[in-house]
């Protein structure tokens, strides 16, 4: 008898270990998905201009779950960007960025991190009399038959959020090609083009970052942090929902898990674009248009400033909401 009490006991102490032990018991298993879309947004009360970008792509690297005791539960984290493509046809559940079994709880934010965003927007392209780049595929195919009219054609644009090998925090390049095995050529573009023995050219395609007078992303030192840290990939540049440095609109409403559920991503990109129409000029249309301001002082003589495009160019953040589903 006492042999049977005592294998009885045992039986029980087991059985409240695993219990106490059972993952089901305290976790529970997150997918996160995500959609693009591009519904109204409030405009500014200014005269600039805002499009909203076609095709979209994210180089998502990291994304993690505030819960209400402060503990962050990662979802996501990759040394290599995870390049998610919302270009082509998306279901209304979105695209599935990752899942992860996690602790049960109440969650009231989320942080990301992504390498770059990448989107196609219709804009030409134009460049002074004489650059070297007046003959480049993408200047020639902006050109007029006839009239003034600027022909506008879908282009493909990076905005680099954190640093990956040559391209450094800041960096806005454009697609202007492919190599030989069809991988595509990015191309930084030249903020001031100077007329001098031998004008510079517009597009700057090259293996080392240039070093001043790019197009960059907006201006926010709060946001982006010291200049000499952009090219330096162990400073990361973090979305989240606890600090909305640099204008960063990233939303959530406090969601308590306790049964497998799906996260939705919602990324809103209307309007994302922002520039200044060149007023009176043939890029006055409210479509884009990208070129450098050209310093034109031959010999000393001032021939008269412009700018060969729009200006004042401001690729905006989108706006992030997360929902339970």
């Amino acid at each position: 008898m006492k042999h049977v009490v005592h294998l009885f006991l045992v039986l029980c102490v087991g059985f409240l270990l695993l219990s106490s032990c059972d993952p089901s018991s305290a976790f529970t298993e997150v997918s996160l998905n995500a959609i693009v879309e591009g519904s109204s947004r409030a405009d500014d009360d200014d005269d600039s201009v805002r499009i909203s970008p076609s095709n979209y792509k994210m180089a998502l690297t990291y994304f993690a779950l505030i819960k209400d005791d402060g503990d962050t539960v990662t979802i996501i984290e990759e040394e290599t960007p995870e390049v998610h493509d919302f270009s082509s046809s998306v279901p209304l559940s979105g695209l599935l960025l990752g899942r992860k079994i996690i602790p049960k709880g109440t969650y009231i934010g989320y942080e990301m991190r992504f390498t770059y965003i990448e989107m196609d927007l219709f804009s030409s392209f134009d460049v002074p009399a004489g650059c070297p780049d007046e003959t480049h595929t993408l200047v020639t195919n902006s050109e007029p038959d006839s009239g003034t009219d600027r022909v506008h054609h879908e282009h493909t644009f990076r905005m680099y959020f954190n640093t990956d090998d040559k391209f450094y925090k800041r960096d806005f390049v454009v697609k202007t090609g492919e190599d030989d095995s069809e991988n595509p050529i990015w191309s930084w573009m030249r903020w001031t083009i100077e007329e001098k023995d031998e004008m510079d050219g517009f597009f700057i395609t090259q293996d080392t970052h240039p070093t001043t007078n790019m197009i960059d992303l907006f201006h926010n030192e709060e946001f982006w942090g010291d200049e000499a840290d952009y090219d330096n990939p162990d400073t990361l540049i973090t979305i989240s929902t606890e600090d909305d440095t640099g204008a960063v609109d990233a939303n959530m409403d406090p969601v308590t898990i306790k049964v497998d559920t799906t996260l939705l991503l919602t990324i809103n990109i209307a309007n994302t674009f922002d520039f200044k129409d060149d007023v009176g000029t043939v890029y006055d249309n409210d479509m884009l248009d990208i070129g450098p301001f050209y310093d034109a002082i031959p010999l000393g003589e001032d021939a008269g400033d412009m700018y060969y495009g729009d200006h004042g160019y401001h690729p905006m953040m989108p706006v992030f909401t997360l929902t339970a589903k």
